[in-house]
């Protein structure tokens, strides 16, 4: 028995020691990436010189409808670009923005939202913040630091200050990309958010999104925090902009053979935007990844409509629909084959009246006639031509 228990314990210590070993060989290899890649893509194509070097983004007023625009700063430093209409509005939208950018970035989609709304007959106001780091609160600084909690606490007061601001009974937040999870993670921990829209989910503590962001979460991740400690880093040499600014190009009234290809000039006009945030501090990075969610996906109280682009790279479809099937509740998915990573960018009008259709019949408590997943941003409830389990898979 001795001699079983010496064998045994052997066996172990050499397991051990070669886990170890391979942990340090992967964080090698990582090391040796993240110190090359930023070099050879500023090498490549001066990305980094061109930071910055352009015009800050905006919202502009509607043109169908007039839109009162104004501006401002919570106590706790969170910046709000505000939409409203010149009469009550039902509900509000907050739109929280992905990682790199800034809530004046998303105009376009708040100017669908509210002319959907007033098409309606429900006008409804819009909101953006600035999250932690990005924006407005950057104060002039290079590199930015923010964590996910303080970006999901910032959401919570928002909402909040929404509600007593507008005096509307329904806060829905919109995010887009990590701002998706944000959005999702803030939904159930406050009751001034009625419900929410995420295009894109991480579920980090839950669902692996790539093998580079399970590093992340282990020794990998503690060992390249303790090297990069203080030091900036330029957000493309991890989070792909290639994957992240796409379009999916379609053959005329049809989405069959739709391709997916990288936007550039949708990529350098965000890289020159002076506001967006390209680059922070590793620890910031990496909370986004690893984070104990607020709340587990299966103990959701809120409704939750999920928008995915199919040919999206950065946050795969895969990805979105195990993501969405942790997901308890009052749960539905809308995808479409028209676009990527980008999807309120390149299918703004249809993403508005998806959004806008959804949040009437939360309000107006008729969500047993949606379909709880559709291939389709447009096709929504149980009077829609019926599809097969098959129909709704790619």
């Amino acid at each position: 028995a001795l001699s079983n228990c010496a064998a045994r314990c052997s066996e172990d210590f050499k397991m051990g020691r070669l886990k170890m070993a391979i942990e340090l060989a992967g964080t090698l290899v990582v090391v040796s990436y993240l110190v090359s890649r930023p070099l050879f893509r500023d090498w490549r194509d001066g990305a980094i010189d061109r930071v910055g070097q352009g015009r800050a983004r905006s919202w502009s007023p509607p043109q169908s409808s007039k839109a009162q625009l104004t501006r401002t700063r919570l106590n706790s430093g969170a910046h709000i670009t505000c939409m409203q209409p010149e009469d009550s509005s039902r509900l509000s939208y907050l739109l929280v923005h992905d990682i790199t950018e800034h809530g004046g970035a998303l105009g376009d989609i708040a100017v669908a939202l509210f002319e959907e709304c007033q098409t309606a007959g429900d006008p409804c106001a819009i909101f953006a913040v600035d999250l932690p780091g990005h924006g407005q609160t950057r104060l002039g600084t290079a590199s930015v630091e923010f964590n996910m909690t303080v970006m999901v606490e910032t959401v919570w007061d928002v909402a909040e200050w929404i509600r007593s601001e507008t005096g509307d009974s329904a806060v829905f937040t919109l995010g887009m990309g990590v701002g998706g999870e944000v959005a999702f993670q803030a939904s159930s921990g406050s009751d001034a958010i009625t419900a929410t829209i995420a295009n894109g989910l991480l579920l980090a503590g839950e669902v692996k999104l790539r093998e580079q962001t399970e590093m992340l979460k282990g020794f990998v991740g503690d060992v390249l925090e303790l090297l990069f400690r203080g030091q900036t880093i330029f957000l493309p040499t991890f989070l792909s902009s290639h994957r992240m600014y796409d379009h999916v190009m379609c053959e005329e009234h049809s989405v069959e053979g739709c391709a997916w290809e990288h936007d550039k000039l949708a990529y350098e006009e965000h890289l020159k935007d002076p506001l967006n945030s390209w680059f922070s501090s590793f620890s910031s990075l990496r909370s986004l990844f690893h984070h104990p969610p607020f709340t587990a996906a299966s103990n959701n109280t809120k409704p939750v409509l999920v928008l995915a682009g199919a040919k999206d790279k950065a946050i795969p479809l895969a990805h979105i629909r195990e993501c969405f099937h942790r997901i308890e509740g009052k749960k539905y998915l809308r995808f479409d084959q028209r676009g990527g990573h980008q999807l309120l960018r390149s299918v703004t009008g249809d993403s508005a009246k998806a959004i806008v259709e959804w949040s009437r019949a939360v309000l107006d408590g008729s969500l047993s006639d949606f379909l709880t997943e559709a291939p389709s941003l447009l096709v929504s409830t149980l009077s829609s031509p019926q599809m097969t389990r098959e129909d709704t898979v790619f």
